[in-house]
C-alpha cells in the first residue's frame, strides 16, 4: 500500500496543475511560427568609415529577393527589397491523412497556394495529391470555378507579386488544418509553374490572411480565403494576432494571447477592408513634429521592410542628418540611407541604442518605433550578420512591414474593423523565441516538471523494492 501512495499523490498533483493551467490559458489557438532570414542578398565590399572603434560597414547590392505578398493588380508595384529579406512562416497540415506543409504568413494577400510535386524542388515539405483521400481538383464546369477559366478541365488561377514573382496552377478543394482542433475545407491553389522567390524558397507556399476582396481573390476565378471559411463554417471569431520574435513567433487564431500583452492595446480603425489599411496622421522624432500630412498605410506581414511616403522618409533623413551626424554612417557619402549596412560587432548595439525613436501618429494613437526594429538584424547567404535600415521611400503604396510589426504584438480585429498594437511582454516573448510556443503559464510548467521528477523517483523506488523482494524470495528458495 505504501508503495502506491506516492504515485497517487503525484498523479493528483499533475491533474491539479493541468486543470489550473487549462483554466487560466486563453481559449484561442496559438500557432507557433519560425522566422527565416535566408533571402538572396550579398555583401559586395567593406567600406572604411572612421577609426578602429567604429562599426564595420558593408555595401549591399540591390538584388531581387523580396516577396511583397500583394498582387500587382493592386495600385502600385513594390520595388524589390535592397539588401534584406525576411520571411515569417508556419507549419500546417493539409489533406487526409494529414500532410505537413510550410507557408509564409502574409496579411497582404488573400490566396493560399502550395506547390505540387513537379514544382517543389526547393520546398522542405511537398503535398502529394494522390496520397490524400479528401482532395479533388475543381472542374471547369463546377460552380466553384466562378469564371470558368481553365487548363483543360481544371479550374485555373494566376497571381503576380510585387517583386515580380508569379505563380500559376489549378484550384483544388482540400481539408486544411491550422492546429490540432481547427480545420476546414477550403479552396487552395496548387502551383504548377512559378518564378522568382517562389522558385527558390524552402517554404514553398503562402497563406493569405487579407480580406475576401474581389481584386485579391478572383485570379481570374474567385476563391474564398482560409480565414473566411474558418469564420463561416467553424465558428471561429473573426480575429487573429501575430507576434514576430527574433527567430520565432506566434499566430493566434480567433483572439490574442494575453500573456504576450504588457500594457494597453493601442487600437486604430481599419479604413479599407481589402488590406489592413489604417490612417497615418503624423510623424514625430525627439518630441518635434516633422509632418502632419495624412496617408493611408497597409499593415503587411508579407513585406520585409516598411515603405513610407516621401514626405515622411525625407523628414526622417533630415532629422537624422541635422541632429545625429556624430553617429556613424548618418552623414557623408556613405550612409545607412543609401545601400550601406552595419556589420555585426561589439559596438553595434551601443550605436543602435543612441539612435532616436520614430513616433508614428495614428488615428487616436501615437506609437514608438525603436532603432532595434527599424534597423533589423539579418543574415546574408554567407552567414554574415548585418544591420540594415528597414525603411524605404515609396511614391505610391505605403506599407508598415515586418520592421514595424516586430516591435508590437499586432491584433487584426476584423469583426470590429480595427488593428491593435500591444506592447510585448518580454518574458513571454523570450519563452516563445526559445520554445516556439507558450501554451501554459510558467508556474504550471514548473509544477508539472517537479511532479514528473517525483513520479520518476517513485517509479524507481517501486522497482528497487520489487527487486529486493524478488531477491529475498530467490535466496530463501536456494537455502531450502
Amino acid at each position: 500500500m505504501t508503495s502506491t501512495a506516492l504515485p497517487c499523490s503525484v498523479h493528483l498533483l499533475l491533474l491539479l496543475a493541468l486543470s489550473l493551467a487549462l483554466a487560466s490559458t486563453p481559449k484561442q489557438r496559438h500557432f507557433p511560427l519560425t522566422r527565416s532570414h535566408d533571402g538572396p542578398f550579398r555583401v559586395c565590399a567593406d567600406v572604411s568609415v572612421g577609426g578602429a572603434a567604429d562599426v564595420q560597414l558593408a555595401q549591399v547590392e540591390d538584388v531581387p529577393g523580396h516577396r511583397s505578398g500583394r498582387p500587382t493588380r493592386t495600385p502600385g508595384v513594390f520595388q524589390p527589397l535592397r539588401a534584406n529579406y525576411a520571411t515569417t512562416w508556419g507549419e500546417f497540415e493539409i489533406g487526409s491523412p494529414p500532410q505537413k506543409i510550410l507557408l509564409q504568413i502574409d496579411t497582404g494577400s488573400a490566396l493560399t497556394a502550395i506547390p505540387d510535386p513537379s514544382c517543389a524542388a526547393s520546398a522542405e515539405f511537398v503535398y502529394q495529391p494522390e496520397a490524400s483521400t479528401s482532395g479533388r481538383y475543381i472542374g471547369c464546369d463546377e460552380t466553384e470555378c466562378t469564371h470558368h477559366e481553365c487548363f483543360g478541365s481544371q479550374c485555373k488561377f494566376h497571381s503576380s507579386y510585387g517583386d515580380g514573382s508569379t505563380i500559376t496552377g489549378a484550384l483544388i478543394s482540400e481539408l486544411f488544418s491550422v492546429g490540432p482542433d481547427l480545420s476546414t475545407r477550403t479552396v487552395v491553389g496548387l502551383i504548377h509553374t512559378e518564378t522568382g522567390v517562389f522558385n527558390v524558397s524552402h517554404i514553398g507556399g503562402i497563406l493569405g490572411l487579407a480580406y475576401n476582396s474581389h481584386s485579391l481573390t478572383c485570379m481570374p476565378n474567385c476563391v474564398t480565403p482560409v480565414m473566411d471559411n474558418l469564420v463561416q463554417y467553424e465558428s471561429l471569431p473573426d480575429i487573429f494576432a501575430l507576434f514576430l520574435g527574433d527567430s520565432k513567433g506566434q499566430l493566434s487564431w480567433g483572439g490574442w494571447n494575453e500573456q504576450l500583452v504588457n500594457g494597453d492595446i493601442h487600437w486604430t480603425p481599419i479604413k479599407e477592408e481589402k488590406f489592413y489599411t489604417v490612417q497615418l496622421k503624423g510623424l514625430k522624432m525627439d518630441g518635434v513634429e516633422l509632418s502632419n500630412e495624412k496617408y493611408k498605410v497597409i499593415v503587411d506581414s508579407g513585406t520585409s521592410f516598411s515603405y513610407l511616403p516621401p514626405a515622411y522618409y525625407n523628414a526622417i533623413v533630415r532629422h537624422f542628418q541635422t541632429h545625429y551626424c556624430d553617429l556613424q554612417a548618418v552623414c557623408g557619402n556613405v550612409t545607412i540611407f543609401q545601400t550601406t549596412c552595419f556589420k555585426q560587432g561589439p559596438t553595434v548595439q551601443a550605436l543602435l541604442d543612441r539612435m532616436p525613436a520614430i513616433h508614428l501618429v495614428f488615428e487616436g494613437q501615437e506609437l514608438q518605433w525603436l532603432a532595434r526594429d527599424y534597423i533589423p538584424r539579418v543574415v546574408d547567404v554567407h552567414s554574415n550578420e548585418l544591420f540594415c535600415l528597414g525603411i524605404r521611400p515609396s511614391e505610391k503604396d505605403f506599407i508598415l512591414g515586418d520592421t514595424f510589426i516586430r516591435g508590437w504584438y499586432t491584433i487584426f480585429d476584423r469583426k470590429r474593423k480595427r488593428v491593435g498594437f500591444a506592447p510585448v511582454d518580454g518574458d513571454a516573448a523570450r519563452e516563445i523565441d526559445s520554445d516556439g510556443d507558450l501554451a501554459l503559464p510558467l508556474w504550471a510548467i514548473l509544477l508539472i516538471s517537479i511532479g514528473g521528477a517525483l513520479l520518476v523517483i517513485a517509479a524507481a523506488a517501486i522497482g528497487v523494492f520489487a527487486f529486493l523482494r524478488w531477491r529475498q524470495r530467490h535466496q530463501y528458495e536456494v537455502v531450502e
